[in-house]
This record gives structure tokens, sequence and C-alpha cells, in this order.
């Protein structure tokens, strides 16, 4: 497995947060540095989620772009060759 390359900073938080931080960390039978990094990464993770939701419903809006007529033709061939199979099977049940 390839190592993580890291980076330290000074991070101030309020003197509560980091008691309750510490604490649930030790609950959780982790540090308090992989508890922040793992809510950072959701946080990162959240947002990229946002951003790509907002590409494709920029994408879905417009209807030269989301258009998918293209594709019903061969969609069509796929179904009756299904429906076709389906219909054999049952027949030689």
């Amino acid at each position: 497995m390839a190592a993580h390359r890291t980076t330290a900073l000074t991070v101030r938080l309020p003197t509560t947060l980091y008691e309750r931080g510490r604490a649930l960390a030790e609950q959780r039978n982790t540090s308090l540095n992989e508890l922040l990094t793992a809510a950072l990464g959701a946080v990162v993770s959240q947002e990229e989620q946002a951003a790509l939701f907002a590409a494709f419903t920029e994408v879905g809006a417009d209807t030269v772009l989301s258009g998918v007529d293209f594709a019903l033709p061969a969609q069509r061939e796929i179904l009756d060759v299904s429906e076709a199979c389906r219909t054999a099977t049952d027949h030689d049940a």
C-alpha cells in the first residue's frame, strides 16, 4: 500500500470543542487526528457531490445535451430481444 503524504498544521479550536472532540475520539477508539481527518474528508466529499449534482442538473436542463432520443432504437432492440428470449424460455418449460 502506498504511503499517503501528510501536512502538519496548527488549528485553533474553542476549548470545549477540542475537549468534546477528544472525548468522542476516545469513545470511538481513535485519535483526534483521525477524527478530524474523517470529518474534513466528509465535508470535502459533500462539497464535491454538490458540485457534481449541480453540473448534472445543468446538463439535464439543456434539452440538446440531455437528449437521449438517439439511444431509444437500441434500447427498444434490447427489450425486444429480451422479450423474445423470455418467451422462448417460457415455451420450453
